[in-house]
């Protein structure tokens, strides 16, 4: 999964909707990342992740990091579009 990260500080997630990817949080980032550690994921086969076939053992890797990221943050700002 890329990851996109910039800053320093308290540590802020972003994680993107359908079909979109990290850079959709740029513009926020950019204003953030002098008080903060700003960690945005670009989703499995979106952006510049790879895109691979999505089984069990994929998406339960993908969870795993998700998990490990949302883990260190105390703010974690996500999007959708359905």
């Amino acid at each position: 999964m890329n990851v996109i990260r910039c800053g320093s500080g308290e540590p802020i997630l972003f994680i993107h909707g359908m079909p979109t990817s990290g850079r959709l949080w740029k513009g926020i980032i950019d204003r953030l990342c002098e008080r903060y550690t700003c960690i945005a994921v670009d989703l499995p086969g979106l952006g510049n992740s790879p895109r691979e076939p999505y089984d069990l053992t994929f998406c339960a890797i993908s969870q795993k990091r998700l998990t490990g990221f949302a883990s260190k943050t105390r703010s974690i700002n996500g999007i959708s579009w359905s």
